[in-house]
């Protein structure tokens, strides 16, 4: 198999990516210029751990030895036409029988909106719309599978004397899987973001002490106007710690037609990076995050987009992650464009603009992602 070949690697792995999670991801990109939204912002600040129950930092207690890292997860879903796809965690490593408690709000006195997601330290109501007060005590772990008690109670500021939603179950997780707890919709037909969903995680942690190096192979892949350009790069980074990469090279000339590295003439360029976790489960299969930013420049303007993706496969498998098209006007001093020129680019008020969703349209680019164990 050629390392320079992603489309054929993915190929030769088809059944892999037909089995479920694995198909063609959409990397889903909150498309911004330059900089992230208010919310986006708001909600990584609120995304820290609320307190620690009973850690796993050397995992083990009586029957299977492995640990597990347990997360639950608020994620807002933004209305049509909105920027940002809004979320906060609390996790912690948790040995069998042991526990934890957060404390995730949604919507406070400063910003009601169910895009404003956060966790608490100590839950106050009195600062939070929506606060959610959820424990967890981790039953069994095997090496593929999660089970957990759950105990979640929901309370709203706007309640009056409605009860307090709660639940108590026991859930098993495979390993990648994740469970919706509970779900709230805004009754507000202008809201930011019309709901919010309250969800958990658990992955088995692979066993203590040193990690094994694994490989990454990254490419970022152009497939359109009959033409087929990618970058390549290959990092190595122990498992289970973060592996970042820097994808450049790909450029086009104002009439569409991919340059070749290094061209001088003025160009319209895409790059992608980012950061890789993976981390070798006691199972033999991988769980990958890949946080990537996609950045389409023309000139001095950029237009970037950022996101987060996780899945699950194994070793020496390729995943697609399809990237969603570039979207934006980036404009720069006029140039001399020459004729013809690629639809979407035109002048304006003295400047070339380049239209992304035009420029691009029909096109597809993609992350490919392969991981190895590295060679000793």
């Amino acid at each position: 198999m050629n390392a320079h070949d992603p489309v054929g690697a993915a190929r030769a792995h088809r059944a892999m990516r037909r089995s479920a999670r694995a198909a063609a991801i959409a990397l889903l990109l909150v498309l911004a210029c330059l900089t992230l939204g208010r919310d986006a912002a708001r909600a990584e600040a609120g995304s820290r751990p609320a307190q620690s129950g009973s850690r796993a930092d050397r995992p083990g207690g009586s029957g299977d030895p492995y640990g597990t890292r347990v997360r639950v997860e608020l994620v807002g879903s933004p209305r049509d036409g909105a920027t940002g796809s809004p979320r906060t965690e609390a996790s912690d490593n948790l040995a069998p029988g042991g526990g934890a408690s957060w404390g995730l709000f949604a919507g406070d006195s400063g910003d009601p909106s169910l895009c404003n997601v956060g966790s608490m330290a100590t839950p106050d109501l009195s600062n939070a719309r929506y606060l959610w007060q959820l424990d967890a005590r981790v039953l069994t772990v095997t090496a593929s599978a999660t089970t957990l008690q759950l105990d979640w109670r929901r309370r709203h500021t706007d309640a009056g004397d409605a009860p307090v939603v709660e639940e108590r179950r026991v859930v098993t997780l495979e390993a990648g899987a994740v469970r919706v707890l509970d779900f709230v919709r805004d009754p507000d037909p202008a809201a930011r973001c019309t709901s919010v969903l309250l969800q958990v995680r658990a992955d088995p942690l692979p066993r203590p002490g040193p990690q094994p190096n694994l490989t990454y192979d990254v490419w970022l892949v152009y497939e359109g106007r009959g033409e087929r350009q990618a970058v390549h790069q290959t990092v190595v980074a122990p498992s289970g710690q973060p592996a970042r990469f820097q994808l450049e090279g790909l450029a086009w000339s104002l009439d569409g037609q991919l340059l070749p590295p290094a061209s001088p003439r003025p160009a319209v360029t895409v790059a992608a990076s980012g950061t890789l976790v993976a981390t070798l489960g006691p199972d033999g299969s991988v769980g990958v995050s890949v946080r990537a930013v996609r950045s389409v420049g023309w000139g001095d303007a950029v237009l970037r987009g950022e996101g987060q993706v996780e899945f699950r496969g194994g070793l020496g498998e390729t995943a697609a992650l399809a990237l969603p098209a570039p979207t934006g006007q980036l404009g720069a001093p006029r140039v001399a464009a020459g004729s013809p020129v690629a639809a979407g680019v035109f002048e304006a008020a003295g400047r070339t603009v380049v239209d992304g969703a035009r420029f691009f349209r029909g096109a597809q680019m993609s992350l490919y992602v392969r991981i190895t164990r590295a060679s000793q």
